[in-house]
């Protein structure tokens, strides 16, 4: 009877190194963001980009893409301080701007607090989905 409490004791210590594993990979990307003023540049680019298409402008061109990172310095000092001549441009398909709106319409700072809460519970819910579909497979 004690082979299956050993499978229950593997099936908890799986689970446990799953979650700690995501958890550093969180922690480690917050402190990579942390570290670069503003961080998350992907973000930054499709973001100012939706936020220049909701303000009727062109995101594929780089002068009115400027004038959306701009505008927004001016309203929040948060907003990341990105030279004229490293703005990105938007190469981003325009679908990704549907995506991105509901983002788009919040500030920086909270558009941006929710995106990385999003892209960890991402992380966490694929891990424990291919934990749960190799429980699922394993041979008995």
């Amino acid at each position: 009877m004690a082979f299956p409490l050993v499978l229950v004791r593997q099936r908890w210590i799986c689970l446990w190194l799953i979650l700690l594993t995501a958890g550093i990979s969180v922690v480690g990307g917050l402190l990579v963001g942390k570290t670069f003023r503003g961080g998350t540049v992907d973000f930054q680019v499709v973001y100012f980009g939706t936020r220049c298409l909701i303000q009727h402008h062109d995101p594929y061109k780089l002068t009115d893409l400027q004038g959306s990172y701009q505008e927004a310095q001016e309203i929040s000092p948060l907003v990341p301080v990105v030279p004229h001549n490293l703005v990105c441009p938007f190469d981003y398909l325009p679908t990704s701007l549907l995506i991105i709106a509901p983002f788009a319409l919040l500030p920086w700072e909270t558009a941006r607090a929710l995106w990385m809460i999003l892209l960890a519970g991402s992380l966490i819910l694929a891990a424990l989905l291919m934990w749960k579909l190799r429980r699922a497979t394993r041979p008995a």
